[in-house]
């Protein structure tokens, strides 16, 4: 009996990775409400939500998610917020209970408006609490409104007990 074996070799550096433009709005909209306890109040069935343009506060145009309000759906648990489709202008989930920490950098560039005011937000638990009351960007007039766009962040701190 004879056996052969065969060892390929491949370097190819896109090999494992995800593209996020690949990525249908339905996946990053599920992994956003992923540590949500009581998803359900959004997308329906939590083991088989339905499509992100049924659930309860998202708006859709052009079959992209534009605008998420979650306003005192009092939501448990931790959101995701770099799973955020690029698509994303404003998102407001006001005065739930939302827990976690938030990773300014992953943002995406078009969200326009943030509000996650009344909620458990937390820096470094060790040193302080951290909420975040708005996030907006401001118009900006003149020739140099397509070169620079301000933005403004409203923090709130607070000791730990």
């Amino acid at each position: 009996m004879r056996f052969e074996l065969i060892f390929l070799e491949s370097v190819d550096p896109s090999l494992g990775r995800v593209d996020r433009e690949s990525l249908p709005q339905q996946a990053f909209m599920e992994m956003v409400i992923d540590g949500i306890m009581n998803k359900q109040k959004i997308c329906g069935d939590a083991n088989e939500p339905k499509d992100s343009e049924e659930w309860i506060g998202v708006t859709v145009e052009d079959e992209e998610v534009v605008s998420i309000r979650w306003r005192q759906f009092k939501l448990e648990g931790s959101l995701h917020l770099e799973w955020l489709p690029s698509s994303v202008m404003e998102f407001d989930a006001t005065d739930n209970n939302l827990t976690g920490s938030l990773d300014w950098a992953s943002l995406p560039t078009s969200l326009k408006k943030l509000n996650l005011a009344g909620n458990q937000f937390s820096a470094n638990p060790t040193k302080g609490h951290l909420s975040v009351v708005g996030w907006t960007s401001t118009p900006v007039l003149g020739e140099a409104k397509n070169l620079f766009k301000p933005l403004v962040v409203f923090l709130s701190w607070r000791r730990p007990y």
